[in-house]
């Protein structure tokens, strides 16, 4: 039997379907609203959830979709409701509702409905399964392990037009840790003058990073070609060739560079230290392989309003890998440092269920809670901006542009 959960403040009409729901041989979780929704959801998680938009408010629905992507991505979400507009059902599809169905026009599109709930539960298994299978290859790099049966595997999940974009861009930063750095390895040297115009690309960065002399020599060599290409694609636009994506990941790789350098000994010394992981486990709820819900709701508080790009499935992967290898963690990838960032660099307390865990700055980060939100909110955007599937309705051009301009504010932070 699939589990359905159903979602609404109408108790006699939750009543209703259930029992329609029931003769059809689904086993249905009720829920009053986007609260009891969310707690009964981590205690249990459903194949599918049907919620109506307006409940306590009347964008109620919206948020619970927008809360069940950051927690579980995969979970097929039907929307029914009796008031929601043209507009809000478009935007219930744009949040990651499968489908939305008008409650005046159930019993017409009962069968409907079945159809949709068993495709969507059909679809949600297969993608769990490969994000398992990805998961398991970034695992396997994080050992030092490289299989060239797990780049093609990798590239044939990016080429899948019709995958899931959390799917692709889970993929594709797996792919980055197996990409060819070779262009990085060659120094621009057969450019004409190419000394000289360093020396002016120094000085230029220098007005906006000031301390960027006192950068790692490969931060700076990488950071400068970045910048050596930008310029010359900026002046050539309409060239065949867009070397957007070299460039963009010559900046990230200047700015993690740099970040893992800085951090390293403090990361290090971290995971080894038994209180720490100690901590981690009462942030971590083991029965429920998730993380735990009070850190879940501080979590979604804090970074309400910030625009920072990360789930809270994120930040279960980063705890898991942490509980599972201890010292021999190493973030792999700059969502995964902001993550630590966000988490252990800052001093806060949150009451969990296994009581209050208080969090006493343990990455020993010399500066204020702000300063390392913003640092940590820079180096996850950075990632994720530089991820092509990402908003594909923007151009490589315009993302160059963000991504440009985060990277700069990364090493102006981190070069104080």
């Amino acid at each position: 039997m699939y589990t359905v959960m159903l979602v609404d403040d109408n108790k006699m009409y939750r009543q209703a379907f259930t029992r329609f729901l029931e003769m059809n041989n689904y086993q249905v979780v009720e829920a009053e609203n986007r609260d009891e929704a969310m707690t009964k959801i981590r205690e249990q998680v459903p194949e599918v959830v049907i919620t109506d938009l307006e409940m306590r408010s009347r964008e109620e629905g919206l948020q619970l979709i927008r809360d069940i992507r950051s927690l579980k991505p995969f979970i097929p979400i039907i929307m029914i409701s009796a008031v929601g507009t043209f507009e809000e059902g478009a935007k219930a599809i744009e949040l990651g509702a499968n489908q939305v169905i008008s409650k005046s026009r159930i019993d017409q599109e009962i069968d409907y409905l079945y159809s949709t709930i068993d495709n969507a539960m059909a679809e949600y298994k297969r993608k769990k399964s490969l994000l398992a299978l990805v998961r398991d290859m970034r695992e396997r790099l994080n050992r030092g392990e490289t299989r060239e049966e797990d780049r093609g595997q990798l590239s044939k999940i990016i080429d899948d037009k019709q995958m899931d974009e959390y799917i692709r861009t889970e993929a594709y930063d797996a792919l980055l840790q197996f990409r060819d750095r070779q262009f990085l390895d060659k120094p621009l040297k057969t450019v004409d003058g190419w000394e000289e115009i360093s020396r002016e690309i120094v000085q230029e960065i220098g007005k906006k990073i000031h301390n960027f002399s006192q950068a790692d020599q490969e931060t700076k060599r990488v950071f400068i070609t970045a910048e050596y290409m930008f310029n010359q694609q900026e002046q050539e636009k309409g060239m065949d060739i867009d070397f957007s994506r070299n460039i963009a990941f010559s900046y990230a790789f200047a700015v993690e560079n740099e970040v893992k350098l800085k951090m390293k000994s403090r990361m290090v010394s971290m995971l080894k230290n038994r209180a720490f992981l100690k901590m981690v486990n009462r942030l971590y709820d083991e029965k429920l392989k998730n993380v735990d819900l009070f850190l879940h709701q501080y979590l979604l508080q804090l970074m309400r309003g910030k625009h920072i790009n990360i789930t809270i499935d994120n930040v279960r992967h980063t705890l898991q890998y942490i509980l599972k290898l201890e010292g021999r963690y190493r973030p792999d990838g700059l969502k995964a440092v902001g993550t630590l960032l966000l988490l252990f660099a800052r001093n806060y307390e949150v009451i969990t269920r296994k009581g209050i865990v208080k969090i006493k700055n343990p990455m020993g980060i010399h500066t204020n809670s702000e300063e390392v939100l913003e640092l940590a909110k820079d180096l996850i955007n950075l990632q994720h901006f530089r991820n092509p599937y990402i908003h594909p309705d923007v151009s490589e051009t315009e993302k160059l542009g963000q991504i440009r301009t985060i990277a700069k504010s990364c090493l102006l932070k981190l070069l104080i």
